[in-house]
């Protein structure tokens, strides 16, 4: 097993971080921390504003205990504000161990598509937690807009993913 790396993914509703997460997690050897999934595991939903930032807070405690052991560690987050990232960035070096950012970077109409089938399948389809427009939500979003792009440029293979390591920041951090 090579070096612990914290491994951080950022996009949009809808544009397949848990799915890189997982593809990553099991690449890496890494744990995953996926924020909808214990949410909903606990009997929430995203939309539960208290409740998110009290699992956001002990999956990033979670987090380090983990790299501290010397393991890998992917947090599927949304992780739209430059903030979040700046703190998770430097607490993670200040563990002496590498970060990488992994940007999804999909077409809106994709992304609508992806919310909508999303949405049609549990425990997304519960009306009490469906939200038709994620823009509605009271957490700050990214509006669906080319210049709101955190990082430039789609993966050659066509994915939609562009990734970073430690050395090249999303435009809106350099």
């Amino acid at each position: 097993m090579g070096k612990a790396r914290l491994i951080l993914t950022c996009g949009l509703p809808g544009s397949g971080k848990t799915i890189l997460a997982r593809q990553l997690a099991a690449d890496r050897g890494a744990v995953r921390l996926t924020q909808d999934e214990w949410l909903w595991a606990l009997g929430s939903t995203p939309w539960d504003e208290s409740t998110r930032e009290k699992v956001d807070h002990e999956l990033w405690r979670l987090a380090q205990e983990i790299l501290r052991l010397g393991l890998s560690v992917v947090l599927d987050f949304g992780l739209w504000a430059r903030i979040e990232r700046d703190e998770m960035r430097t607490a993670a070096r200040g563990l002496g161990v590498g970060v990488e950012l992994h940007y999804l970077d999909v077409p809106t109409d994709e992304l609508w598509r992806r919310i909508e089938a999303r949405n049609s399948e549990p425990p997304w389809d519960s009306p009490d937690h469906r939200r038709a427009d994620p823009r509605q939500s009271r957490r700050p979003l990214h509006p669906f807009l080319p210049k709101a792009r955190i990082e430039r440029g789609a993966a050659a293979d066509g994915s939609g993913v562009g990734r970073r390591g430690d050395d090249r920041p999303p435009d809106d951090e350099r």
